[in-house]
């Protein structure tokens, strides 16, 4: 099982770490940290290790300067700074007056932090897998936003998602129609500000729950981020970037004709 917790490199070693398409080295200098980072073309399996040399073609090198700084940083698994649309990769409907829960997984990012006044100083973030960015609207709605599109097959089972994977969040989708139509799910706009990570006891990451509950017309959606039956027996790792979860928000989320 990865393991997310703090780790020591002493001054003048080279740590290297491979995690769905990105390549990371962190190198501790003596007086700053220096991070370089490559996408890969090919996923690759997950590989920490602090004990190569120093490579000499990496590309540019990022340099974090300050005081002398003690040995430790720390990696921690977090989401997209932008909202996600989600898109099935299969066509999927959701019954009149009926409810059901999806499993999605969700692309990590990497987040490289140093301890800093008690708390931790993030360095930088870098995505395990790039995603493109997408309008989610008209291009000329008020209301649409910029979105990294995320194509999702989206599971009943979570087991279907295969084993624990550290480049990979799962999010609990509770769908709700209490309506008398059927409706399309095409795409689903979500803000992932709100949503924390959790890693469970085999190692899998896991998001704030997410319960959407469809109004009428199936383009507008009431969303409510909670915290599930199983909360308590998985460990925080990383915080909401700004926490919601005990408020209800509207938000047009159902991609419909125009999307």
């Amino acid at each position: 099982m990865f393991s997310w917790q703090p780790r020591e490199l002493p001054a003048g070693r080279c740590a290297l770490l491979r995690m769905g398409h990105l390549t990371l080295w962190i190198w501790h200098v003596p007086g700053e940290w220096r991070l370089a980072a490559l996408q890969e073309e090919q996923q690759q399996a997950t590989e920490y290790r602090d004990d190569l040399p120093v490579p000499r073609e990496v590309g540019e090198w990022i340099r974090y300067t300050g005081p002398a700084a003690n040995s430790t940083f720390r990696l921690l698994p977090a989401l997209p700074a932008l909202p996600l649309a989600i898109s099935p990769a299969s066509v999927m409907h959701l019954l009149p007056a009926s409810r059901s829960e999806l499993f999605v997984g969700i692309p990590v990012t990497v987040r490289v932090g140093i301890p800093y006044g008690g708390d931790t100083l993030t360095l930088a973030e870098h995505p395990v897998q790039p995603l493109a960015k997408t309008w989610f609207g008209q291009p000329d709605d008020p209301r649409g936003e910029l979105c990294l599109s995320l194509r999702s097959r989206a599971r009943l089972d979570v087991a279907e998602l295969g084993p624990a994977d550290p480049a990979r969040a799962i999010c609990a989708l509770r769908l709700h129609n209490p309506t008398a139509a059927m409706l399309p799910l095409q795409s689903l706009a979500l803000p992932t500000d709100p949503l924390g990570l959790a890693q469970d006891s085999e190692g899998r990451l896991w998001t704030t729950d997410v319960e959407v509950v469809f109004k009428g017309g199936g383009t507008e959606a009431t969303l409510r981020y909670v915290e599930g039956a199983e909360a308590g027996q998985r460990t925080l790792l990383t915080p909401p970037r700004h926490s919601a979860a005990a408020g209800n928000f509207s938000s047009r989320l159902l991609g419909g004709p125009g999307r």
